[in-house]
């Protein structure tokens, strides 16, 4: 079960958010305030994790959520900011995704790493994804 999630620099949130889950939990509060980017978050990560691309794709464009570019998904539109989405999963597992974005025709760039843009699909060149495991678990999307 999954009992927190951590977001940052993922539509409406900037600095890193904890949010505990219980096995109900009600998401309220006032418009614009960040409801939906939670919710738009778990689906983003599950239709990527569950792609048949090798290439670690982050699809903003499929059947569950298409939230357009990561322009479009990233805080304020900055798209020198990485996103950061952790799970805790029955606090026995950890994983955090942080992704990055790299305009890959900007020739003053020197980062290697991150994201290319390539229609509606975005690959991640590196990302990190770091777990910790315990015996017993598993995880499920």
């Amino acid at each position: 079960m999954l009992k927190q999630i951590g977001i940052e620099n993922f539509k409406a949130f900037a600095d890193f958010q904890n949010i505990d889950l219980a096995p109900i939990t009600l998401i309220y509060g006032a418009n614009s305030s960040g409801k939906s980017s939670i919710i738009h978050s778990l689906m983003v990560l599950k239709q990527s994790l569950l792609s048949p691309n090798l290439r670690g794709g982050v699809y903003s464009d499929k059947k569950l959520l298409d939230v357009g570019s990561y322009s479009s998904m990233v805080y304020k539109h900055e798209v020198n900011r990485s996103i950061s989405i952790k799970l805790n999963i029955l606090n026995k597992i950890t994983s955090k995704f942080k992704y990055s974005y790299v305009d890959e025709h900007d020739t003053n760039s020197t980062e290697t790493q991150g994201f290319s843009y390539l229609n509606r699909i975005i690959f991640i060149h590196n990302f990190i994804i770091m777990e910790e495991y315990k015996e017993n678990s598993r995880l499920i999307f």
